[in-house]
């Protein structure tokens, strides 16, 4: 296809592919569309996203620095050792309905401890949106390139009180939208850029969490030239985990989050615009009056707080374990403004293996819209690590 302003293709891109990702905040929104690097919101962990997506105060191990970096701090409990390590990844095709194999998400994160330090992470997130079709401005075709994200994440937590701990996480990205420019632009569509991710967690017991996050804050970035600058998918999150039943063998645990984006354009004052996505939306409907004389005139109704509210999704799950050996999962997903609504399923096994543990788990998504209405319907997707 013919690529006119590079930015703008990569969030059209998306939207498809969030249209079947239950996992991708929806770009269909205003507020989410203007930015660029989406490939920052597709979450990984096959556990948290079989639990609707929550993770922000109960994510676990390799993959929790994604959801909130605060969490490396607890993982130790988590996982049963005073300095844990884990490797692990995930993968799905992003539009796994419409037999677009080119089209998938890998996650490849890792943990350690330092002792006397704190916990790190290092992470990779590769996106990869295909082979497209370059074509002229009189349609001859011009051959291919290919559309790829690659973002490289470093976190650190560490803990502040007895209670309490802090993380942040600084990441790099390179976002390749194509080979050259159309037409007659001459810059390089593509865009590198930084972002920042910092959360807190706050565990007053040994079965109660909180968290809270906020991710992807950082300076435009800017594709071609800087008219076409586009802000990073700022976005905050706040949830908790809660650890109902916690028997020899049976437990059961409640997540849940909610997730709020905060895009801006910040080309003016990228670390004040953080404070004005908090009321930029406010116009709800858009009447069109006849004047009588040919014309229409617009009203536009407003109100700020109905459509802040509109824009925050619902991400929350159940999770049983048997033996810390067998998990079942199930969450939901709601996002009114993106108009979704999925279920979520999946499950968990983690066999040990001398002094290491091979984590395995798979999440499926049933859209509640009906059966064929929805592309993300029947999305899967897998994750493998391990513990040592």
């Amino acid at each position: 296809m013919k690529v006119a302003r590079f930015s703008h293709f990569t969030a059209l891109v998306i939207a498809g592919a969030s249209a079947a990702v239950a996992f991708l905040p929806s770009v269909s929104r205003a507020n989410e569309s203007q930015a660029a690097v989406l490939a920052l919101l597709f979450r990984p962990g096959a556990r948290e996203l079989a639990l609707g997506g929550a993770g922000v105060a109960g994510a676990r191990g390799s993959s929790a620095s994604y959801y909130n970096p605060a969490l490396l701090s607890w993982q130790a409990i988590a996982e049963g050792q005073r300095y844990p390590r884990a490797v692990g990844t995930t993968y799905y095709k992003i539009l796994q309905n419409f037999g677009l194999n080119d089209m998938y998400y890998m996650y490849f994160p890792t943990m350690f401890s330092v002792k006397d330090w704190g916990q790190f992470s290092v992470n990779v997130t590769y996106l990869n949106l295909g082979e497209q079709q370059r074509t002229s401005e009189g349609g001859e075709n011009l051959g291919t390139f290919n559309t790829y994200t690659l973002a490289v994440g470093l976190s650190y937590a560490s803990k502040i009180g007895a209670h309490t701990s802090a993380g942040i996480t600084a990441k790099w990205f390179y976002d390749h939208l194509a080979d050259a420019g159309t037409g007659f632009e001459k810059g390089d569509p593509t865009g590198t850029g930084f972002a920042v991710d910092a959360g807190i967690a706050y565990r007053p017991s040994d079965r109660l969490y909180f968290g809270a996050a906020l991710r992807n804050y950082g300076p435009n970035v800017q594709y071609i030239d800087a008219k076409q600058a586009s802000p990073t998918p700022v976005n905050f999150t706040v949830g908790t985990s809660w650890k109902a039943f916690d028997t020899q063998y049976n437990d059961v645990t409640i997540m849940a989050d909610l997730y709020k984006p905060l895009v801006q354009d910040y080309r003016k004052s990228w670390y004040l615009s953080i404070l004005r996505s908090w009321a930029d939306e406010s116009v709800y409907k858009v009447e069109e009056i006849p004047d009588g004389q040919g014309g229409v005139t617009r009203i536009e109704h407003r109100n700020t707080l109905r459509e802040e509210t509109r824009q925050v999704d619902v991400l929350t799950g159940v999770e049983y374990t048997y033996a810390d050996y067998v998990a079942i999962r199930g969450g939901y997903f709601r996002d009114w403004d993106g108009q979704r609504n999925w279920m979520t399923f999946g499950g968990g096994l983690r066999l040990p293996i001398a002094s290491t543990a091979l984590l395995v788990d798979f999440a499926y998504v049933h859209s509640l819209s009906g059966k064929g209405s929805d592309p993300n319907d029947g999305q899967q997707v897998y994750s493998i690590g391990f513990t040592f």
